[in-house]
């Protein structure tokens, strides 16, 4: 894939996407926990997977997770 994630975050943000970290993009809905951790939060996602959300993310993060 030759577009970049702020490309992708800018399309996909419709679709309930948000940037979490440098790399990664979640589906906000996905979501099942948000616990905080050292370097930022740990985020819980419905399938079982934990990601790292940065310290600069977690606002945004938290923004779309109180409108869904």
């Amino acid at each position: 894939m030759r577009e970049s994630l702020s490309t992708l975050e800018e399309r996909l943000a419709p679709f309930g996407f948000v940037r979490v970290h440098r790399a990664e993009l979640v589906r906000a809905n996905a979501v099942r926990a948000l616990t905080p951790d050292a370097g930022g939060a740990l985020l819980h996602l419905s399938d079982g997977q934990t990601v790292s959300v940065s310290r600069r993310s977690l606002p945004a993060l938290k923004q779309a997770l109180r409108l869904r």
